[in-house]
C-alpha cells in the first residue's frame, strides 16, 4: 500500500490565499503555495449556521485533516454565531495502489463520513464492536471524502477520524493525502474572502481595537494585549532614541506596529516633548548591572539560535529578519539590556521576544557582545524644560498613547467604537493621504493592507467578539515564527501533531515557563516561553488536531501491570533503557540517537499518542531511530507477555510509565 505524496519528513501544508482561513499544519502554520494553484493540501471546510430569523451565513476555509473541534459556548468560525452550526469536509483522498481500508471516529455531535458516495460511518454506532467500520476498497489515484458534523446548540462538537489497512497502522490519514481542488473556483470570490480575513487579523495585530473598542471586550484574546509599559522608561531608555521611535518608529524597526503619533511643522517639537515627559518616569531603585565577554556572547548567539529571528550587530540585514545593530542605541545600559534578556515579559506582557530562561551570567554575555566595544555616544538630546515635559504628557494623554501602554496620566482619545464606524474606512487611520498636520495617529500601512482592513471593515464586525482558538493559533504560530525552529533545527519535533501528541496542560506549563527540565537534553537550542500566549496556543494547537483541553482522566494505576512493563523496557524485555533513561539512570547504550527520559513521557504525552508511537513509531517519523516491536496487526514479538496481546503490552507499558518520577529502576 502507498499513499500518494508521502515524503520522510514532516510534511508540510500548504496555504494558499485563495481559501481563506486556511488552518496550516505539518511543519507549521502559514506555508504559502503560488496564487494561481490549482490544488492544495488539506481538506475544504464550510461552515453555516447563525441566526434562525436571517439566512444562515457560510464559510469556506481549509483545515488540514478529518478532525474538527468546537467547544461548549464556541463557535466553529468568528463569522458565525455562538449555536447550531453544520460543518461540511470536503476533498480527495489520494492513493498510489487501490487497497481495502478501515475507518474509526471519536465524536460529540451528529457525524457521518462517506467516501466516493458509499456511507462509512453514517454516525458513531453505525461502526462495529471494536469501533471501526466495514473494510472499504479504495480505488487508485483520488478518492471523495465527505464528512459532516453539527450540533444543535451550544454543546461541545468535534470529530477525529483514523483509518488503518494492510501494512498500515491505526492512524490519522496523511496530510500530504489529502487534497482540495480548486479548479471552477471564483477567483475573484476567493480573493474577497481572503481579504476580509486579513483585515480581521491586522485589526488584531495593531491593536486596533484599543481606541475602537468591540462590543465584548474580553472574547478575543488579542483585545488584552498590552504595549511596553512606560513606567520607569526614563532610566531603561536612550532620549535619543524614544524621539527618533516616535517621530517614525519603520525607520527603526520595519515591522513595527506602532504609529507615527507626530507628524507636520511640528513633528520635531512635539516628539521631543513627548520624549521629555517619558524620560522623566524614573524610579529610585538602583540600575541594573552586568558584566559578560563579547565572545561568549557571540557563541550564545550561534548556540541559543537568535539567527532565525535576528540578524547579528553589523551583518547585513536579511528578509524576515529584525537587525540588532540598533540595540545599543535603544538601551541605555548594558545593565538594562541584560535585565530585558533575563525577563522579556516583565514590562510588556504580549511581547513577542522569547524568554530563553537565561542566567544572570547568559544575559550579561549576550549584552556586551550586542553593545559592542566601545560603548555607544551619549544622548544627543539635550536638556528639557519642565514646560517641554507637561506638554509631552498633554498630547500622549490626547493621542491615546495610554490606550496601548500603561503608565500614569488618563488616556484622553475618544474615538468611536467598532460597531459605530461607517461602513466605508477611508478616513483617519486609513485614509490614503492624511493631512500633514493631523493629529490622527499614522500607520505605516502599504495599500494593500489598507485594502484589506476595509474589506473586513464592510464586513460582520461581530466576529471581533467572537473567539475561535484554532484561529488564534494559525495566528500566532505564524507571527511568533515558530517555524524557525520548528522547521529548520534537526531533532526538533514539527508542530504537526502537537495537538494530537501533547496533554494541552503540559503544553501550556512548556509555553508558560514552567517545565524546568528539558525532554531532549542533548539539543542545544531551548524551548522558550511565551507567557501571554500559552493559553491560547495549547488550546488552540489542541483544537486543530480535533482535542479539547480538558484534563485526561486516567483509571487507577494496576500495580500488577506496571510490574508487568518494568520487565518489558528492561534488557530481557524490549530493552528500552538501551537508549532511554529513567530518571538519573542513564541508558545503558546509546548507540546513535537518545531517547526521552522515561520519567517525563506520561506527564507529556497522551496516551493515544503513546500507543500510536509505540505501535509503529515509522508512521509517525519515518527517520527515527526508535525500532520497531509490533507485527502489522499489531501483536508484539514477545510472546512470554500476554501471549504477544499488543493492547495488554502496551497497556503494560504506560502503567509502569505512568509513575513518572516514582518508576522504579528496570529489572537488572
Amino acid at each position: 500500500m502507498k499513499i500518494a505524496g508521502q515524503r520522510s519528513q514532516a510534511t508540510r501544508r500548504v496555504l494558499t490565499a485563495a481559501i481563506v482561513g486556511a488552518c496550516t499544519m505539518g511543519t507549521g502554520f502559514g506555508a504559502g503555495a503560488g496564487a494561481g494553484a490549482a490544488t492544495l493540501n488539506g481538506l475544504r471546510l464550510t461552515v453555516a449556521g447563525g441566526l434562525s430569523n436571517a439566512a444562515p451565513p457560510v464559510e469556506v476555509s481549509v483545515i488540514s485533516n478529518l478532525c474538527l473541534h468546537v467547544g461548549d459556548g464556541k463557535t466553529p468560525s468568528p463569522w458565525l454565531g455562538i449555536g447550531p452550526f453544520e460543518a461540511s469536509i470536503a476533498g480527495d483522498l489520494n492513493l498510489e495502489l487501490r487497497g481495502d481500508y478501515q475507518f474509526h471516529v471519536e465524536s460529540a455531535g451528529q457525524f457521518a463520513l462517506s467516501v466516493n458516495g458509499t456511507n462509512v460511518l453514517a454516525d458513531v454506532s453505525a461502526a462495529g464492536s471494536n469501533g471501526w467500520s466495514a473494510p472499504i476498497r479504495l480505488r487508485k489515484g483520488p478518492n471523495a471524502l465527505r464528512a459532516t458534523l453539527s450540533r444543535e446548540r451550544t454543546e461541545e462538537a468535534f470529530f477525529r477520524v483514523q483509518w488503518k489497512g494492510r501494512g498500515l497502522s491505526p492512524g490519522p490519514v496523511p496530510m500530504t493525502a489529502l487534497t482540495v481542488n480548486l479548479d471552477g473556483e471564483s477567483e475573484s470570490q476567493r480573493d474577497a474572502s481572503a481579504a476580509v480575513r486579513r483585515g480581521r487579523d491586522l485589526f488584531l495585530r495593531f491593536r486596533c481595537g484599543k481606541c475602537h473598542v468591540p462590543e465584548q471586550r474580553t472574547a478575543v484574546p488579542e483585545m488584552a494585549m498590552d504595549a511596553p509599559s512606560f513606567e520607569d522608561l526614563g532610566r531603561r531608555r536612550r532620549a535619543d532614541w524614544v524621539q527618533r521611535w516616535i517621530l517614525d518608529p519603520r525607520s527603526l524597526r520595519p515591522t513595527s506596529t506602532m504609529p507615527r503619533m507626530a507628524r507636520g511643522a511640528a513633528a520635531n517639537e512635539e516628539a521631543r516633548a513627548m520624549a521629555a515627559w517619558l524620560g522623566s518616569l524614573r524610579s529610585t531603585e538602583s540600575e541594573p548591572s552586568a558584566t559578560g565577554n563579547i565572545g561568549v556572547g557571540r557563541a550564545l548567539f550561534e548556540t541559543l539560535q537568535c539567527g532565525t529571528c535576528h540578524t547579528a550587530p553589523g551583518a547585513a540585514v536579511e528578509s524576515g529578519q529584525l537587525s540588532l545593530s540598533g540595540v545599543r542605541d535603544k538601551f541605555s545600559s548594558v545593565g538594562w539590556l541584560s535585565a530585558y534578556l533575563q525577563k522579556p515579559h516583565t514590562q510588556f506582557a504580549w511581547n513577542p521576544m522569547p524568554d530563553f530562561r537565561l542566567s544572570t551570567a547568559e544575559a550579561g554575555h549576550l549584552a556586551a557582545w550586542m553593545f559592542g566595544d566601545p560603548p555607544p555616544a551619549p544622548s544627543s538630546v539635550g536638556a528639557t524644560t519642565g514646560d517641554e515635559v507637561r506638554r509631552g504628557k498633554e498630547w500622549v494623554e490626547a493621542r491615546g498613547c495610554l490606550a496601548c501602554h500603561n503608565g500614569p496620566g488618563t488616556d484622553q482619545l475618544r474615538a468611536k467604537p467598532v460597531a459605530a464606524l461607517p461602513s466605508e474606512w477611508i478616513q483617519g487611520c486609513l485614509s490614503d493621504t492624511p493631512p500633514a498636520d493631523s493629529k490622527v495617529p499614522h500607520y505605516a500601512l502599504t495599500a494593500a493592507e489598507r485594502s484589506d482592513l476595509r474589506a473586513f471593515g464592510r464586513s460582520d464586525r461581530r466576529s471581533l467578539d467572537r473567539h475561535v482558538p484554532s484561529d488564534f493559533a494559525r495566528r500566532w504560530t505564524a507571527a511568533l515564527r515558530c517555524d524557525e525552529c520548528h522547521v529548520k533545527i534537526s531533532g526538533i519535533p514539527g508542530l504537526a501533531l502537537v495537538g494530537e501528541k501533547l496533554r494541552p496542560d503540559w503544553t501550556h506549563r512548556l509555553l508558560s515557563g514552567g517545565v524546568d527540565e528539558k525532554p531532549r537534553p542533548w539539543i542545544q537550542a531551548r524551548m522558550p516561553a511565551f507567557p501571554a500566549y500559552a493559553a491560547g496556543l495549547s488550546e488552540g494547537l489542541a483544537a486543530i488536531t480535533g482535542f479539547s483541553t480538558a484534563p485526561t482522566i486516567e483509571p487507577p494505576l494496576d500495580e500488577s501491570m506496571a510490574a508487568q512493563g518494568r520487565t518489558l523496557v528492561s534488557a530481557g524485555g524490549f530493552s528500552c533503557v538501551s537508549c532511554h533513561a529513567i530518571g538519573s539512570l542513564g541508558a545503558s547504550a546509546v548507540f546513535e540517537a537518545p531517547g526521552v527520559n522515561f520519567i517525563y513521557v506520561a506527564e507529556r504525552l497522551r496516551r493515544g499518542y503513546f500507543d500510536r508511537w509505540v505501535r509503529n513509531p515509522q508512521s509517525i517519523d519515518p527517520v527515527t531511530k526508535m525500532p520497531l516491536y509490533f507485527d502489522e496487526d499489531g501483536n508484539s514479538a514477545l510472546t512470554d507477555f500476554f501471549g504477544g496481546d499488543g493492547p495488554k503490552t502496551l497497556e503494560a507499558l504506560w502503567h509502569y510509565i505512568r509513575q513518572g518520577r516514582k518508576m522504579a529502576p528496570p529489572v537488572q
